[in-house]
């Protein structure tokens, strides 16, 4: 089996590991960081690191700006929504209605693994932004970001469709099939197939 047929092989499997729900995000960028090291595509190998180690000190992609609802620590009430409690300005609202999940993909898989999908979770702010928060507020607070466990699980999910976008692509670049993968392709190359009579390659 040449370099080329070891692709191929790869790429329907990791299409197929990409299609079954139990397969973590994780394993499928570990797979996919290896076939992309072989076809030596730096783009994809950067964005597969950057899901797996998180993005550090860097923007990240649109499908991670989580959005919720604002709290913030009130003496002898607990956390209660930020607004009205200070000044509203629609620049600030926004920016602190979205919190940018930087984590690595394993730390996501760990957020939704440790909790029911019912349950919220509480995003803490970066020190600055809770600085600022606490300046309006007029006192020491602690602010979190509140955010259903759902929109960790679409920032996976987009993940996995990011990777099937690009194997469909690199399949198609390379002239792979990749719409049915099973015991005929493997028992039955193309190259044997195309030598057969057509009343056999019917069947």
């Amino acid at each position: 089996m040449n370099k080329m047929q070891k692709i191929e092989r790869s790429i329907q499997s990791l299409k197929e590991k990409i299609l079954n729900p139990d397969v973590k995000v994780s394993d499928l960028l570990r797979e996919a960081k290896i076939i992309a090291y072989e076809l030596e595509d730096k783009e994809i190998l950067e964005w597969i690191d950057k899901e797996l180690n998180g993005y550090k000190d860097v923007p990240v992609p649109q499908y991670r700006i989580l959005r919720g609802l604002p709290m913030i620590s009130v003496p002898n009430r607990g956390l209660v929504p930020i607004f009205p409690l200070i000044e509203q300005n629609d620049e600030f609202i926004k920016r602190i209605s979205e919190y940018p999940e930087g984590g690595a993909v394993t730390e996501l898989e760990k957020m939704i693994s440790s909790s029911s999908l019912e349950k919220p979770l509480y995003l803490r702010y970066p020190p600055r932004l809770e600085k600022k928060i606490s300046e309006k507020a007029g006192y020491n607070a602690i602010a979190v970001l509140v955010v259903s466990p759902t929109n960790i699980s679409k920032i996976l999910e987009a993940v996995k469709n990011k990777l099937l976008d690009w194997i469909v692509n690199v399949a198609h670049s390379m002239n792979i099939e990749i719409l049915e993968y099973g015991v005929n392709s493997i028992m039955f190359p193309n190259d044997l197939i195309k030598k057969l009579p057509d009343d056999l390659k019917i069947i």
